[in-house]
């Protein structure tokens, strides 16, 4: 029994094969997730012209949807302003 290895001997191999394992997973997952975004970047980046009539369209039937509310007017303002050019200066 001594050129036999002990169950202690392969563990560090065994768990140095689940984290392969499960980077290989993570790794794949990031893959597949950003393949779609960076597909709509490039299209957003290019100006497609569906994607642009689809987003005037979206943007034409909020607006018509909101344009009668002041308060929520004000609101959505106030909410576009947080993503502006003032927050991405003081972050």
């Amino acid at each position: 029994m001594r050129g036999a290895l002990s169950p202690r001997a392969t563990a560090p191999t065994r768990s140095i094969g689940r984290f392969g394992v499960r980077a290989l997973l993570g790794c794949t997952a990031v893959a597949v997730g950003i393949v779609p975004f960076l597909v709509l970047w490039s299209l957003v980046r290019r100006s497609w012209a569906p994607l642009a009539d689809v987003d005037a369209g979206v943007a034409a039937g909020l607006n018509d949807a909101v344009s009668g509310e002041p308060v929520l007017v004000r609101l959505l303002s106030a909410v576009t302003a947080l993503g502006g050019t003032g927050t991405a200066v003081l972050s």
